[in-house]
């Protein structure tokens, strides 16, 4: 009998393990519920689900229950808290760290729903708690008329608002129309003469991209028609979008959605960087314009000529119509159906080609200044593969452009002598950019405990707060686009915008 009992025993569970497992099972059946209720929430008030990112992390900094189950907010002073609260306090922080510090000016105009006019403008600065370059939103003003004179105004005065010296703006980015960029009467020309030193640059993806429109322009046009008849086709009927959806399942292709072709789109079909890339710009865009040269002249032309004097039309310089390089799948399609396709139209393919690298050169040639004295100089001191190297050059012509960032002679005197003793900085990896190079230079220190590079780190700080693009700007003018058709007030909008900007940060 004994003996049985001691056997029944084993499949007995012990009190103590199923008290444990309770605690356990309830935890995963509350935070099931939790999940649920969060993608009810989301769903209820058509949220993005990309919020979800950030959104378990954010909830877990609320340690303290009490304070949860005590949180009252609602509309009425959620909305005061934002208006009169966040907003203010946040331009203000922001203000305050330009005061002191040099920063970039990034623009750009833009028309809502409601057909105001109004201008974003970004700040482009060195965080030293963050350790890198930061973009962020410092005003969106309504304008009265899209003139250079008001858009200067509008610019300038922020800046007045908030006594910040007009001396700590370093550079200034916008797109490439000519009320931004007009030599005489555009922006540019009227900061410029309040500022005579500022580092001016158009938004080269912009620029990049009118190249490409151009060039485009000398393909056939049947091409383009038949994208846009693709497009047209799906996009008006939902059921030959459920087709379509199948037919990709169905040969297992990865599914994607239909764009509408447009020329200023270019934000949406590709990523521009937001890193500082000022150092590496003007050698990058040689590079590509070179690259595309090379498809169609002869290679002995670039060890005769400086690629900045090649005329891209000249036909004495072009490749033999067969040697033209059209891309190694297009060759690969060429010579599977050779035999199909007639000399007529392959010679006509070929020629089209020819006309969109010319066209496309020329257009790069016109629109950008290979010759920029700025943009070389950068680029020729601040090459990382020669900073810690003999190779390296003086710091002074970089130093001279910017006469308003370096002003008395002793901090000239330093700074110079901290380049020349940079190959002093110790590193098993030496940096690949810049942000990394102040990095490291910031955490060098002297003998007797000092800042080793304190006015070389200041220096590059203030360099990779140059913009290269109005990508910036150009995004949150699309932000503020969206958030017009639902707020048609434009103070609204501007505190949605500064809740984003402090809710990063």
């Amino acid at each position: 009998m004994h003996k049985k009992r001691k056997e029944d025993s084993h499949h007995l569970v012990c009190i103590e393990d199923a008290l444990k497992n309770i605690p356990t099972e309830r935890l995963d059946k509350d935070l099931k519920v939790a999940e649920l209720k969060l993608l009810g929430f989301a769903a209820e008030h058509n949220l993005p689900f990309k919020i979800f990112e950030h959104l378990p992390q954010f909830i877990r900094s609320f340690q303290d229950t009490d304070v949860i189950n005590s949180l009252q907010c609602s509309r009425t002073k959620a909305t005061d808290l934002v208006n009169e609260k966040v907003g203010p306090y946040a331009q203000l922080k922001l203000a305050s760290i330009l005061k002191r510090s040099f920063f970039s000016v990034i623009i750009d105009e833009t028309t809502d729903v409601s057909t105001s006019k109004c201008l974003v403008i970004i700040v482009r600065f060195y965080s030293r708690e963050e350790s890198r370059v930061k973009d962020c939103f410092f005003g969106l003003i309504e304008l009265t008329t899209s003139s250079a004179e008001d858009i200067f105004k509008a610019t300038v005065g922020i800046f007045h608002k908030f006594d910040i010296p007009l001396e700590n703006i370093i550079g200034f980015a916008s797109d490439n129309a000519s009320v931004m960029m007009g030599q005489f009467n555009g922006v540019k020309a009227k900061l410029k003469g309040v500022i005579p030193h500022v580092f001016t640059i158009g938004c080269l993806s912009h620029s990049i991209h009118l190249c490409a429109s151009k060039a485009c322009s000398h393909l056939p046009d049947s091409v383009e028609n038949m994208t846009r008849n693709i497009y047209n086709y799906f996009s008006h009927s939902a059921k030959r979008q459920h087709d379509f959806k199948e037919f990709q399942q169905f040969v297992d292709a990865e599914p994607h959605k239909l764009l509408r072709p447009c020329q200023t789109r270019w934000l949406s079909l590709e990523a521009v960087s937001e890193a500082p890339k000022i150092n590496i710009l003007l050698p990058t865009i040689m590079m590509f314009y070179k690259m595309i040269l090379q498809f169609y002249m002869k290679k002995e032309i670039f060890y005769k000529i400086n690629i900045k004097d090649i005329n891209p039309s000249n036909p004495h310089h072009f490749l033999k119509e067969d040697e033209i390089y059209l891309g190694a799948k297009v060759q690969i399609i060429l010579n599977e159906a050779r035999d199909l396709i007639p000399p007529q139209a392959l010679r006509q393919f070929k020629t089209k080609c020819l006309s969109f690298y010319i066209t496309l050169c020329n257009e790069i040639r016109s629109r950008i200044d290979f010759s920029d004295t700025t943009l070389s100089v950068i680029a020729d001191t601040l090459d990382m593969s020669k900073i810690f190297s003999e190779e390296r050059l003086s710091i002074r012509r970089l130093v001279s452009r910017f006469p308003n960032i370096v002003k008395d002679s002793d901090t000239i005197e330093n700074l110079n002598l901290e380049w020349h003793l940079i190959d002093e900085c110790k590193t098993d990896n030496p940096p690949a950019d810049i942000e990394s190079l102040i990095i490291l230079l910031r955490k060098q220190r002297n003998r007797l405990g000092q800042a080793a590079f304190e006015n070389l780190s200041k220096f590059l700080e203030t360099i990779v707060s140059l913009p290269h693009s109005s990508v910036a700007a150009e995004m949150y003018s699309k932000m503020g686009e969206k958030l017009s058709a639902v707020e048609a007030e434009l103070y609204d909008r501007q505190i949605r915008l500064w809740g984003i900007e402090s809710q990063e940060k």
